[in-house]
């Protein structure tokens, strides 16, 4: 996916799981490596956490994004998060159900002063290798 291309296909866009799916069948390319460069490149902020067998084991966001996120490496995907979801009992949501509304701490730190906000997560799911790509952004 040429990065200007990319960016022209996506510009004035609203990001949601249809946003995804469009540049991947624009580019004719997979859903998850327009994840990642929609990490790398898209307007909006996301954050993707790459989960398997119910653990995390690794996540990635933009740089010098201003949220924290918990310290969940190596460890249980949270149990409120759509992805343990689809660990817990196989749920894997339908294209029009896929933006899941989630609140921030399922995935972030918050402080004492910090509103518990609104969030959506959509899971990439390869039930092939137990795997969970979530994609979480703030409205």
């Amino acid at each position: 996916m040429p990065k200007k291309e990319f960016i022209v296909f996506t510009t004035k866009k609203v990001f949601s799981p249809n946003l995804l799916r469009d540049i991947a069948d624009y580019f004719q390319t997979s859903i998850t490596s327009v994840a990642f460069r929609y990490l790398e490149l898209g307007k909006h902020p996301i954050f993707l956490f790459h989960c398997k067998d119910g653990k995390v084991i690794y996540w990635k966001n933009i740089e010098n994004y201003y949220r924290k996120v918990k310290d969940i490496t190596k460890l249980s995907v949270p149990n409120n998060s759509v992805a343990m979801e689809f660990f817990n009992d196989a749920t894997i949501y339908s294209k029009d159900e896929s933006a899941q509304e989630i609140v921030k701490s399922t995935w972030f730190e918050t402080k004492q002063y910090d509103l518990d906000g609104k969030y959506f997560e959509y899971c990439i799911v390869t039930k092939n290798y137990n795997t969970v790509l979530s994609v979480v952004w703030e409205p």
